[in-house]
């Protein structure tokens, strides 16, 4: 039951993502770049995390276990998150939203692929298989005709 609560989590944050896009790309284009679009994306972020924190009477964090992790740890999720935030609301006027989430949907799967076999950042390794490779490729096809048709 709880598998299925968190599949319908991750399916609700999937379907929000066009709706992001689209939102802070008009945001971009009121503020005039999509860079401040960003910074006021993230503050709003920001903002609403620190207010959920508060009414969920989550715990401080506790920056003594700072150093109990390598750098890139602290800084990756942070960095990545910011990239995807401005990519999507660069890219998705351009492209459109679709062909921005099946090339974000693609890159996921690739890179989750990758990290998977190779038990990337302490993962437990999942070897390759062929039905994993088979679709993924039928995923790139899919970013393809999306794009093309």
């Amino acid at each position: 039951m709880l598998n299925n609560l968190l599949i319908a989590q991750a399916a609700i944050a999937g379907a929000l993502l066009p709706f992001q896009a689209v939102l802070n790309a008009a945001v971009g284009r009121s503020l005039g770049h999509p860079l401040s679009a960003a910074v006021v994306n993230f503050i709003i972020g920001f903002a609403g995390l620190i207010t959920l924190a508060t009414v969920l009477r989550v715990p401080f964090p506790q920056f003594g276990s700072l150093g109990t992790l390598p750098w890139y740890y602290w800084i990756g999720g942070g960095l990545a998150g910011a990239f995807f935030v401005f990519t999507s609301l660069f890219v998705a006027p351009r492209i459109g939203v679709t062909a921005l989430l099946a090339g974000v949907l693609a890159g996921q799967l690739l890179a989750s692929v990758a990290m998977d076999h190779f038990g990337l950042l302490g993962l437990q390794s999942q070897p390759v298989s062929l039905g994993k490779v088979a679709g993924v490729a039928l995923l790139v096809a899919g970013v393809i005709m999306v794009r093309r048709f």
